[in-house]
């Protein structure tokens, strides 16, 4: 109803079965127009009525950052309280140090505070094969330009939902097959990347390997 009623703001991408989520999140990709891309996955939200804004004007005085986030709030569904989403200590308002954002993987941002130009996007199977969204996207991104952060909770990532990620392991052979997933990928972005982050990427096994 929505889409009917404002057609020329919301593109309603409907699916007679389920695509999967990764297929889901590529297909949404490549129908944004916009310059820049916000993410908002279905169980999380957004907060403060000028994210969105905020999050422009920061590109606009900062021309060679193509990815910018926000600090924010978790809201854990078992024990309905919230508490701030992970911070690097280092996070301050502006351009950051890109090695920063390996210490969590994607776990650097919660991903309804993720802003980025959709100039970074391309879609190498590295990408487009990957388990999930948010880490792949910073990958990306990190070949292209700097990467920005607010020092201002403009959102909530929902933890331990029915839905949300975080509860998405419920074993080790469900997770040691996220975790192949995921060290394919990024074997396959270390070779089309000429191994510029490697170093980056080696910090970060160890906690990978320390999950598992």
């Amino acid at each position: 109803a929505y889409a009917e009623q404002y057609p020329e703001i919301i593109n309603l991408l409907p699916s007679n079965i389920n695509i999967g989520l990764s297929k889901n999140f590529i297909r949404t990709l490549q129908a944004c127009r916009g310059e820049y891309i916000a993410l908002c996955e279905g169980d999380d939200y957004w907060t403060d009525p000028l994210k969105l804004q905020k999050q422009v004007d920061f590109f606009r005085a900062n021309p060679s950052v193509v990815f910018n986030f926000h600090a924010a709030q978790v809201f854990d569904e078992s024990t309905k309280s919230f508490y701030p989403y992970y911070k690097h200590s280092q996070f301050k308002t502006g351009i950051i140090d890109r090695k920063w954002l390996f210490e969590k993987g994607g776990g650097s941002f919660a991903t309804p505070s993720a802003m980025f130009k959709s100039g970074i996007l391309k879609y190498p199977d590295w990408f487009v094969n990957a388990p999930t969204g948010d880490f792949p996207l910073m990958l990306l991104a990190i070949q292209t330009g700097d990467f920005g952060y607010i020092d201002s909770a403009m959102c909530v990532y929902r933890s331990a939902s029915i839905v949300s990620w975080s509860s998405s392991f419920k074993d080790f052979e469900t997770y040691k097959k996220y975790f192949d997933a995921e060290e394919k990928m990024i074997t396959a972005f270390n070779i089309d990347s000429e191994f510029k982050f490697n170093n980056w990427l080696s910090s970060l096994n160890y906690l990978r390997v320390y999950r598992l």
